[in-house]
């Protein structure tokens, strides 16, 4: 479970809960984190896994847009967004494994 793996990794806890901090004076117009993602996993909200790929790089787009590039957050963001592609193209190779059969 990708979901599960972002949760568990030592860089996550920045994302668990979105914090408007404002530090560049950047408005964040849709904040999503992984508490928010994972609510909408649980109640079927997301038709496909594109849908969900598509709100886990909001969050760091967010993240980086939102935050200094030298900070611990963005370079938290940097980190989990790493874990986060390996993942999905594991995702990705058992899908088209799964297809394949």
């Amino acid at each position: 479970d990708i979901l599960y793996e972002l949760e568990n990794d030592p860089h996550a806890y920045p994302f668990y809960k979105y914090i408007n901090s404002n530090y560049f004076n950047v408005t964040i117009n849709q904040p999503i984190d992984l508490f928010t993602i994972n609510l909408k996993l649980e109640n079927n909200q997301y038709l496909n896994a594109e849908e969900f790929k598509k709100d886990i790089h909001l969050m760091f787009d967010n993240c980086f847009i939102s935050n200094d590039d030298e900070s611990d957050i963005y370079i938290s963001g940097r980190e989990l967004e790493d874990v986060f592609n390996k993942l999905w193209y594991i995702y990705q190779i058992e899908q088209k494994q799964e297809n394949s059969n």
